[in-house]
């Protein structure tokens, strides 16, 4: 398989370069998508070893540009195109899971059961801007910031189930489908403040300079919810992917400190707290929770109005999806 990849980077004057880069990439399909067979009262999944690797085409246009001797600006379109991505495919078969109603009857009313397995049917894309600042000539202290808006939708093409030619439904059409993905995350911003302290700089007390040699740098993050699909009464039937869980952000901050000693040996002091705030994101629910969670604010972890619903019993722990606020002291010695 032939993967041609190739950047360019020209200045286009004393201050500004600009940059071209394209390439292809693949990805091998999963064990589970490739490999693994499933079985309960009948096949329920079944795996597809004539999978194709998935394939994405990526392309960026960039400049960049010195503001003044110390800080720059980066300017960057791009496009990243999957094709022949893994979806889902259903088949109707004798063999399927009784678990599940028969989805169609062969001419002789014998009833046929859907099983789940992979092909090449699905496809995505990704359409962007990203703008960043920062200081290239840090001395004590150094920044970079960063947002991008972009879109990601995916989609799928073909029959949604394959019916053998003998079942009533064998003329199934095929379809071909794209929508605003589950994955897209239309904003995001990155900012990363760091401030260094070198030999004898810093705070003095008692002849003792107590941040010399000393970092610290706080990093935040905050980017779109991600989407998910609620219907209403004044909602297109088809519509997907409408709404969105609320800004999912972050912060951190990291201070290290070095101590130097005689002989060239020192030892390295640190404290790191990452999800300083203790923000919670959202974890996707489906059916009922996600009804309970849009009418009425309820998440999986609180009681609402149902005190006995199984998720809040069984599932309270999973309503958020981020880690909590975790501190890290660090001790080291060097050499």
């Amino acid at each position: 398989m032939l993967l041609p990849r190739i950047g360019l980077s020209f200045p286009i004057g004393e201050n500004t370069a600009f940059r071209l880069q394209y390439g292809h990439f693949t990805s091998m399909p999963t064990f589970s998508q490739a490999l693994s067979n499933r079985g309960n009262k009948g096949i329920t999944g079944y795996g597809n070893a004539n999978l194709e690797p998935k394939k994405t085409i990526q392309y960026e246009f960039g400049l960049q540009q010195l503001i003044d001797d110390d800080n720059r600006v980066d300017l960057a379109l791009y496009y990243n195109d999957r094709v022949s991505q893994i979806g889902l495919l259903r088949y109707a078969a004798f063999t399927g899971t009784v678990l599940n109603s028969p989805s169609a009857y062969t001419s002789d009313n014998t009833p046929l059961f859907n099983y789940t397995t992979f092909s090449n049917n699905a496809f995505g894309a990704t359409l962007g801007f990203e703008i960043s600042f920062e200081k290239v000539n840090p001395k004590n202290w150094m920044y970079r910031l960063t947002y991008s808006i972009s879109q990601t939708t995916e989609g799928n093409y073909g029959a949604q189930v394959i019916y053998p030619t003998a079942s009533a439904a064998a003329e199934s059409r095929d379809y071909t489908g794209e929508f605003l993905s589950g994955n897209d995350r239309t904003h995001n911003f990155r900012a990363l403040l760091q401030y260094n302290w070198g030999m004898g700089e810093g705070p003095e007390i008692f002849g003792i300079n107590l941040l010399e040699n000393s970092s610290i740098s706080f990093i935040y993050s905050v980017q779109s919810g991600s989407p998910f699909t609620y219907r209403t009464s004044f909602d297109l039937k088809d519509i997907v992917n409408n709404r969105r869980y609320p800004l999912e952000s972050n912060f951190d901050v990291n201070f290290t400190k070095n101590v130097v000693l005689e002989g060239g040996y020192r030892f390295v002091i640190g404290l790191r707290i990452m999800n300083l705030f203790d923000n919670k994101w959202l974890t996707p629910v489906t059916g009922n929770d996600l009804i309970n969670w849009v009418d009425y604010g309820t998440t999986i972890d609180q009681p609402g109005n149902d005190p006995y619903r199984i998720s809040y019993i069984s599932s309270f722990y999973k309503a958020y999806k981020n880690i909590p606020r975790q501190v890290f002291f660090t001790l080291g010695f060097g050499f």
